[in-house]
């Protein structure tokens, strides 16, 4: 891991809390620091996220960003090990990532996975899953608290933010749509947002 950006690197040594956008491609997040494998215009940290995030200290980081970027991580729970490390005790893990219906998902041959309604319940102690299915929890140790999760559809028109407002209105509509009705209409994209527990 690399920092390029002297004031991040000031504001790690002074203790200050950062935001993180991961996989930024180069695109400014607002108030967050980008993080890309690339070294191109407007990247703050060159890092692998399927390496350990080393320049980042424990607890340093206040917010990330993970939009359309988890499902091109082969180490994907080593990657929430860390980012679990550097999150805040009040930090948030902001994470959009395609759901496994969604076609276009597919095509991009550098996803790893996709994600379904229950990928991050495995973050997730038992009490604390919203789900009526419950799943399993492989870890004691650096497990999240899901604050919000509700599936995005890209579907324009007065059909589409109808569908969208109806099954996110729910967990147990969310549930049922996934099982039922999601390859017919899918869902282009799950939307979460994870604590440190």
């Amino acid at each position: 891991m690399q920092v390029l950006n002297p004031q991040l690197a000031d504001d790690l040594a002074h203790d200050r809390p950062v935001s993180i956008a991961i996989g930024a491609g180069g695109e400014r997040d607002e108030g967050h620091y980008t993080l890309d494998i690339r070294d191109m215009d407007g990247i703050d940290i060159v890092a692998d996220l399927n390496e350990p995030l080393d320049g980042l200290p424990d607890r340093s980081v206040r917010s990330v960003h993970a939009h359309h970027v988890l499902e091109h991580v082969r180490e994907l729970d080593a990657l929430m090990d860390e980012l679990h490390r550097v999150l805040r005790p009040d930090g948030v893990l902001q994470v959009i990532v395609p759901h496994w219906a969604n076609p276009l998902g597919h095509s991009d041959p550098t996803h790893v996975r996709l994600f379904g309604l229950y990928s991050f319940g495995y973050f997730v102690g038992l009490d604390d899953q919203p789900f009526e299915r419950k799943v399993p929890t492989y870890r004691d140790d650096h497990r999240f608290r899901i604050l919000s999760l509700s599936l995005g559809f890209r579907s324009t028109g007065r059909f589409g933010s109808t569908v969208q407002r109806e099954v996110n209105r729910s967990m147990r509509r969310m549930e049922l749509y996934e099982r039922n009705a999601a390859r017919v209409y899918w869902p282009y994209e799950i939307r979460c947002e994870l604590a440190p527990a």
